[in-house]
């Protein structure tokens, strides 16, 4: 069944088979010895039922071709991810070790790099997400929820280096929440990254696939 529709897709063998029938409705009406008039109503109705016909069939073709875009679309951008997500992963993990290491009382001058770090990194934005809607286990949401989560720590980052003196106590409070927020993160990105994956391996994609 799926051959037949794919080969009614191609122009030339929809115009042979919308030919056939016309002949066949033809061949009918002779067989049937219809009137003049009845031949006026028989020739209307087969052109009737062939332009129904055809629309149906270019109209499930150009649908079937739309996802097999998206489709393709979608492999693209999971090949993109596949490698981005990693790489996010381990800058945020960087990030996370530089806040954890004694500052001396220079945090804002480190909370300006780490954040500096996050915008050089582009996190992704809704639109570049789209294509990845048709990824099973929601990927493109949890890519979206990740972030969401990334760009609060960067403007918790921001926040960091408008902050007046702060008592080491305060610093080292202020970087814990800095660090479970990036942890939170690089843990959020497993999930999409494992969904990428296994969708490129059912898509046939075949080439090493990066474990994050």
């Amino acid at each position: 069944m799926k051959s037949v529709r794919k080969l009614l897709t191609k122009p030339a063998v929809l115009v042979a088979s919308l030919g056939a029938l016309l002949v066949a409705g033809l061949s009918i009406g002779v067989r049937s010895e219809l009137s003049k008039s009845d031949w006026g109503t028989w020739v209307g109705s087969i052109g009737t039922v062939l332009t129904l016909v055809g629309t149906i069939i270019l109209a499930t073709a150009g649908e079937r071709k739309r996802r097999q875009d998206e489709l393709e679309l979608a492999v693209i951008v999971a090949a993109e991810f596949i490698l981005r997500i990693p790489n996010m992963q381990s800058r945020l993990m960087t990030i996370a070790c530089d806040l954890e290491r004694t500052r001396n009382g220079s945090y804002g001058e480190i909370y300006q790099e780490c954040f500096t770090q996050i915008k050089v990194a582009n996190v992704w934005d809704a639109a570049s997400l789209k294509p990845l809607v048709i990824v099973p286990d929601h990927a493109a949401a949890r890519l979206a929820l990740a972030a969401t989560r990334i760009n609060h720590v960067a403007g918790l980052l921001y926040e960091g280096t408008n902050l007046e003196m702060l008592t080491i106590g305060e610093v080292r409070t202020y970087e814990e929440l800095l660090v479970a927020h990036l942890n939170d993160a690089v843990s959020r990105l497993e999930e999409p990254a494992d969904a990428c994956r296994t969708f490129l391996r059912e898509q046939g994609v075949g080439f090493d696939l990066p474990v994050g």
